[in-house]
C-alpha cells in the first residue's frame, strides 16, 4: 500500500536490470514476493486481460522493471500547510490549492489499478477519457503531432485521428536541405554538404532518443540512424575563451590538466563553496540559473560556463531562465532543500533517477504497446554521445508522416490552418476546431472528443481568444520567444574548424557578432556510423532452468515455458549493438559548419542584421575564432546561406512553472479536459527527445498497457506534469 510520505513524492529508484541468466533462471515464488501476488484479479494490480497475460512483451515490462523503493531517494512535494499559506502564488486562489491537496490525497488513497476510477485519472492527466469510436484532433504535424498520431493510432486503433497541419510539409523547425548541386572538384558528397536548418541531431542518452530508435526498429529501419561513440573525438565541446574556442575536458585524465589552465582561475573553490553554501530559504520558489549557479558556485561558473550552455540549449539568458525547468538543473534544483549541494546530488545521481526510472519504463511500455520483441535499449544507448541521419534531421517526420499512411484510423490533414478552438455549443464533450483549407479556400469544422495542441504559445493563444479570451491572454504573456539566425557555411576545398562536436560562447566573451556557437558538422557526420545488431551469447549453454510450480491462479508464472522462452525468442531477439567506429582520420579537405546568431542578444531590437550583415559576421568569426584566413578572393569559392528564424524557442524564463501550472488550470476549466496543450511551450522541454516523451505520455495514457507500470508511479509521474506547483 502506498503510504502518505510515498505519495507524495516522485519515485527516483533506479531500475537494476538482472542478468539475462539471473532473470530467467530465479524466477520467483509469489508466495515470497508479494509484486507478484494477484490482487483482485490482476497480476500485482496492473496486469490486464488473461489473454494479454502470457504475451512476451508484457511480461518484459514485470520482469524487468523492478519495484520502486518507496522509501529512498524521492522528489518532495510541497506539505498541504505550505501549499494552503502560498495559495494564491503556486495556484492562484484558495480554491485551487484546495483541489490540488485534495487530488493529492486521493492519490494516497490508491493501491492498485483496481481502484483508479477514470474520474480521478482524467483529473491526474487533465485527459478526458476517450471510449471505442472517439475522435482525436492533434492541432501541428512536427515530431510532437506526429509522434503522438502514430503511438496513439497503434495504441487504439479504436479512435479516428485527425493531423491538422498548416504547411505542405511536416517537421516544424526540423528542416533539411539536400543540395541539388555539389561544389565541382571537391570531394562532398551529399551527406557532407547537406544543410539543416534547425535541430540536427539527437541526444543518444535522451529518453526520446530511446523511443525514436524503438520506432524506427518496429518500422523496420533501424540502420537507418547513425550513432557518434562517446571515445569519438567528434563528441568533445569547446567554449569560447579569450577569443579562441576552448576544449572542454572529454575523459578524467584531462580535468587535472583543465584546473591548472587560465579558463579555470577563479574555479579552484567553487566545489568547496558548493559543499558549505546552504539551500535557498524555504520561501524561495524559483531563482534564475545564473543566480543558482553562482549562490553554489561562484559568478564565474555561472557566466564563463553554465551561461554558454544556456545559449546552446536555448539561446538565452541564463540570469533569465529559470532554475526549477530548465534542462539538466531542474532536477537537482527541487532537491535542494533535502541535497543542497549541487555536486554531492550529481555524485549520488538523486538528481536523475527520476528520469533513469521513467526512460526505462517508457521504452518498456513502447514495446508492450507495439508487441514488439525485447531490447535493452537504455542499456545500449549508453555507448553513444549523438545520432543523426545520413539524409538529415527531416527524414524522421517525413518517415513518420509515410507510415501514418499505413495506418486507417489516421488523417494528416495540410494546408489546414487552425482558426479558434471552442467547446461544440450542443455538445459540451466534444471540441468544434474551425479551420481554414487555404488550398480550396474554405472554413470547415472539425468536431472531436479530444484536441492535443503540439503549435506554439503564440498560435494556441490566437484561436483560444473567442472560447476562453482569459486563457489566450495567460498565454500571451506568459511565453517570450527567441529569435534566432542560423548561417551554415560550406567550405568546398578547406577544412575550417576542429575535429569536435563544436563550441559555444559565454556572457564573459567580448561578442560583437552577436555568436552564440558553433557547429562542426563535417566532423560529427565523419564520425557517424550506422551499428548492426549481433546476438549475444546463449545464456541457456550455462544455466539450469527451473520452472517454479504454483497453485492455479495464484500466478501467471505457471504460463512461463522456459523451452520456448529460450530457444524460440530469446535466440531470436536478445541482441545488442556493434558499433563500427571509423578510425580517427585528418580531416577532409573541407568543411561545413553551421553559426548560430542571436537569441536573447536580439531582445528588445527594433531593427535585426541584414542578410548581408550576417554573412560578413560570419566570415569575421571564421577568420578571428578559427584562424579561416578567407580573404576577399576566398569569398567566391565558399557558400553562405542564412535564414532567420522569428520566435523559435521558447523562455523558460523564472516563474515559469507556476505560470504553467496556472495555464493548466485555466485550460482545465475552460474544456473539461478536453482540450491538451503540449509542444515545447507547454512540455518538459525544447529538444526533440523532449517533444517525444511528451507525446507518447499522452498516448500511453490511452493505452490499456499503461496498467502495466506501477500505479503510484504513473500517478506520480502525471501529477508533476499537470500540477507542477505541487512540488518543491
Amino acid at each position: 500500500m502506498l503510504t502518505r510520505t510515498a505519495t507524495r513524492r516522485l519515485v527516483l529508484k533506479p531500475m537494476r536490470l538482472q542478468t539475462l541468466s539471473r532473470r530467467v533462471a530465479t524466477l520467483r515464488d509469489s508466495h515470497n514476493d508479494p509484486d507478484k501476488q494477484l490482487i483482485n484479479g490482476t497480476y500485482g494490480g496492473r496486469i490486464l486481460a488473461p489473454e494479454h497475460e502470457r504475451s512476451f512483451p508484457h511480461t518484459n515490462v514485470l520482469e524487468n522493471l523492478e519495484r520502486p523503493d518507496k522509501n529512498l531517494d524521492f522528489l518532495p512535494t510541497q506539505s498541504p500547510s505550505r501549499i494552503r499559506k502560498q495559495a494564491d502564488t503556486l495556484f492562484g486562489s484558495a480554491e485551487d490549492a484546495e483541489a490540488a491537496i485534495k487530488l493529492l490525497e486521493e492519490v494516497e488513497a490508491v493501491t492498485g489499478w483496481d481502484n483508479i476510477d477514470p474520474e480521478l485519472e482524467a483529473r491526474v492527466t487533465r485527459l478526458a477519457e476517450l471510449k471505442e469510436g472517439d475522435s482525436v484532433a492533434i492541432l501541428g504535424a512536427g515530431i510532437s503531432g506526429l509522434t503522438l498520431a502514430w503511438v496513439l493510432g497503434r495504441a487504439r486503433p479504436d479512435l479516428t485521428i485527425k493531423v491538422l497541419e498548416s504547411k505542405l510539409t511536416v517537421g516544424g523547425w526540423m528542416n533539411s536541405e539536400v543540395p541539388t548541386t555539389l561544389p565541382a572538384g571537391s570531394e562532398m558528397t551529399e551527406k557532407d554538404a547537406l544543410l539543416e536548418w534547425g535541430p540536427r541531431t539527437l541526444q543518444a542518452s535522451h529518453s526520446g532518443t530511446h523511443l525514436i530508435r524503438l520506432i524506427l526498429t518496429e518500422m523496420g529501419l533501424f540502420d537507418k540512424l547513425a550513432y557518434v561513440s562517446k571515445s569519438s573525438p567528434a563528441n568533445r565541446k569547446g567554449i569560447l575563451f579569450e577569443g579562441k574556442p576552448y576544449q572542454l575536458p572529454a575523459s578524467n585524465g584531462q580535468v587535472l590538466k583543465f584546473l591548472r589552465s587560465k579558463i579555470s582561475s577563479g574555479l579552484k573553490l567553487s566545489p568547496f563553496k558548493d559543499i558549505i553554501a546552504r539551500a535557498r530559504p524555504l520561501d524561495v520558489r524559483d531563482e534564475s540559473v545564473g543566480s543558482y549557479i553562482t549562490r553554489r558556485f561562484g559568478a564565474v561558473a555561472a557566466q564563463r560556463f553554465v551561461s554558454a550552455i544556456m545559449r546552446g540549449i536555448y539561446a538565452g539568458d541564463v540570469d533569465e531562465l529559470s532554475a526549477r525547468s530548465v534542462a539538466r538543473i531542474g532536477r537537482i534544483y527541487a532537491l535542494e532543500h533535502d541535497s543542497p549541494s549541487m555536486l554531492a546530488t550529481m555524485v549520488n545521481g538523486s538528481g536523475t533517477r527520476a528520469d533513469n526510472y521513467a526512460a526505462v519504463a517508457n521504452s518498456l511500455l513502447l514495446q508492450a504497446i507495439l508487441r514488439m520483441p525485447f531490447e535493452e535499449v537504455d542499456r545500449e544507448m549508453k555507448k553513444y554521445s549523438v545520432a543523426v541521419f545520413d539524409q538529415g534531421i527531416q527524414w524522421l517526420p517525413k518517415t513518420i508522416e509515410s507510415k501514418l499512411a499505413d495506418l486507417p484510423n489516421v488523417h494528416l490533414l495540410k494546408k489546414n490552418d487552425v482558426q479558434s478552438v471552442e467547446l461544440d455549443p450542443t455538445d459540451s464533450n466534444k471540441v468544434v476546431v474551425k479551420v481554414h483549407e487555404t488550398l480550396i479556400d474554405t472554413v470547415k469544422d472539425v468536431k472531436a472528443d479530444l484536441v492535443v495542441s503540439t503549435v506554439p504559445g503564440f498560435k494556441a493563444s490566437s484561436f483560444l481568444k473567442k472560447q476562453a479570451p482569459e486563457l489566450s491572454e495567460s498565454i500571451g504573456r506568459s511565453f517570450k520567444y527567441t529569435t534566432l539566425a542560423v548561417v551554415n557555411v560550406t567550405i568546398p576545398h578547406k577544412f575550417v574548424g576542429e575535429n569536435w562536436f563544436g563550441y559555444l560562447v559565454p556572457k564573459t566573451e567580448k561578442n560583437p557578432e552577436d555568436l552564440l556557437g558553433v557547429i562542426f558538422n563535417t566532423a560529427v557526420r565523419q564520425a557517424a556510423s550506422p551499428v548492426k545488431r549481433i546476438p549475444l551469447p546463449n545464456p541457456f549453454d550455462t544455466v539450469k532452468l527451473e520452472q517454479k510450480t504454483t497453485n492455479p491462479g495464484e500466478s501467471l508464472l505457471e504460463y512461463h515455458d522456459a523451452e520456448k522462452f529460450a530457444n524460440e525468442h530469446l535466440r531470436r531477439s536478445l541482441l545488442t549493438d556493434l558499433l563500427h567506429s571509423p578510425q580517427v582520420t585528418p580531416m577532409p579537405e573541407f568543411s561545413n559548419l553551421t553559426l548560430m546568431l542571436g537569441g536573447h542578444l536580439w531582445d528588445g531590437r527594433a531593427e535585426l542584421p541584414s542578410e548581408s550583415e550576417l554573412k560578413e559576421r560570419t566570415v569575421a568569426v571564421l577568420n578571428k575564432h578559427l584562424n579561416a584566413n578567407l580573404g576577399e578572393d576566398d569569398l567566391d569559392k565558399i557558400d553562405i546561406q542564412v535564414k532567420i528564424h522569428q520566435n523559435c524557442i521558447p523562455q523558460y524564463t523564472v516563474g515559469h512553472k507556476e505560470r504553467l501550472q496556472a495555464i493548466k488550470d485555466q485550460t482545465s476549466k475552460a474544456f473539461g479536459n478536453r482540450l491538451f496543450l503540449s509542444g515545447t511551450a507547454f512540455g518538459r522541454g525544447v529538444g526533440i527527445g523532449d517533444c517525444v516523451v511528451d507525446s507518447f505520455s499522452v498516448a500511453a495514457r490511452y493505452s490499456k498497457e499503461r496498467k502495466l507500470v506501477f500505479p503510484g508511479v504513473y500517478l506520480n509521474s502525471w501529477l508533476a506534469t499537470s500540477f507542477p506547483s505541487l512540488f518543491k
